[in-house]
């Protein structure tokens, strides 16, 4: 059983995107989409963090774009993520006919990672226990875990959702990694959005300062994917209707299997 050949995709939404008020409009059209493909969602929660710390007088402090977290912090990050947006995730897709189940990366230690000691309990997936992952999808199950994870020893760690979702999507050989966020892909220097680019050409981007701010973290994670596997990786627009989203697709090498300029999810 476990040697079936699943074709996988790992989406990841953005945490930025559960404010926007056509999220509920666009989960259900994702919905469609996840209910015909074997899946896994990863999601973050950024902004409900930064405002449930503020609440409770935590400031909260960035260091090249990820939050530092002392054990207060990670506190706010467990409830916000694991306690909160995850099960409010799942509700509404399992209200949408999706046989969604509600995770973390601590569950069954399915994500562990590697401390970034400069940055407190924050850590890096560094291993993913892709055989029980497989089982649920085997299952007919879709996956949700919020990106939470621990160490060896069992302490939490606040992880970069897309560096999560890309871990479980070289784990399980996915076929494909959807990245959702709040911009429309990769732009080129005019701030027009480059809808195929490949590997080789997204490292140049970032050498010329193209790609800046939190599209870096994104990128690197897609190219680590990319060179573990993955076939094919979308950066999308996920405040727009599936049909109207815009983004990039990177590919490892460009061939004239590529006809489009852009893969449309269908």
């Amino acid at each position: 059983m476990q040697n079936k050949r699943l074709k996988i995709s790992v989406i990841k939404v953005g945490g930025s995107l559960l404010e926007e008020q056509q999220f509920l409009p666009w989960l259900k059209e994702l919905s469609h989409f996840l209910k015909s493909e074997t899946s896994v969602l990863v999601h973050g929660g950024g902004k409900e963090i930064t405002a449930l710390s503020a609440r409770l007088g935590i400031k909260s402090h960035f260091i090249h774009g990820r939050r530092v977290t002392d054990p207060k912090m990670m506190e706010v990050v467990e409830m916000v993520l694991s306690g909160k947006v995850n099960p409010y995730i799942v509700s509404q897709l399992n209200l949408l006919g999706v046989r969604a189940l509600g995770l973390s990366g601590r569950d069954r230690e399915m994500v562990q990672a590697k401390a970034i000691p400069a940055l407190g309990q924050v850590g890096k997936p560094n291993k993913i226990k892709s055989e029980l992952i497989r089982s649920f999808l085997l299952q007919g199950l879709t996956p949700v875990f919020s990106s939470v994870a621990q160490d060896s020893l069992g302490k939490a760690l606040n992880v970069n959702a897309d560096e999560m979702a890309a871990s479980i999507a070289q784990g399980l050989a996915a076929d494909r990694l959807v990245l959702f966020t709040d911009v429309p892909g990769i732009l080129d220097s005019k701030g027009k959005t480059i809808s195929l680019i490949t590997l080789d050409e997204g490292k140049k981007l970032i050498k010329e300062k193209i790609i800046t701010g939190g599209m870096i973290p994104k990128c690197e994670s897609a190219f680590e994917a990319l060179k573990k596997g993955v076939k094919q990786i979308w950066i999308l627009e996920g405040r727009l209707p599936l049909k109207k989203s815009k983004g990039t697709l990177i590919v490892k090498k460009f061939s004239n299997h590529f006809k489009q300029p852009f893969l449309e999810i269908k």
